[in-house]
């Protein structure tokens, strides 16, 4: 069974932080909640070098959500982290990259996901 808090104390206090595999699953779950997709493919990017690819594959098939499965193995081979493993966990039907945009023209054909974002939306903020 994995951990998914950590207990933190800054000074006097204690409180639980959930470990950043975690952190990045209920992201993707919920990305309107972690201020959009683009935020969250920012901080899997920040994140990939730190990370253990086994724990968050586990985290995201324990969720069982296809369309997060999609999303989290397109962003992943994005940012050039093999993400293989998720294949049988994937959607069957397309998924939208940012489930609150509109549909585009881009489609993942491996992930099955419509990339409605541009690439400025998704990483421009490595240009800044």
């Amino acid at each position: 069974m994995w951990r998914r808090l950590r207990k933190e104390r800054i000074s006097d206090f204690d409180f639980l932080i959930a470990e950043e595999e975690k952190a990045i699953i209920d992201s993707l779950d919920l990305p309107d909640n972690a201020g959009g997709i683009s935020e969250v493919a920012k901080a899997v990017y920040n994140a990939k070098d730190c990370i253990e690819p086994d724990k968050l594959f586990r985290f995201a098939i324990d969720m069982n959500n296809k369309s997060l499965c999609s999303r989290l193995g397109y962003l992943l081979e994005r940012f050039g982290i093999d993400a293989d493993l998720l294949e049988n966990y994937a959607s069957r039907e397309y998924v939208k990259l940012d489930p609150s945009g509109p549909k585009s023209r881009v489609w993942d054909k491996k992930w099955r996901v419509n990339v409605n974002l541009g690439d400025t939306e998704l990483m421009g903020w490595r240009e800044t």
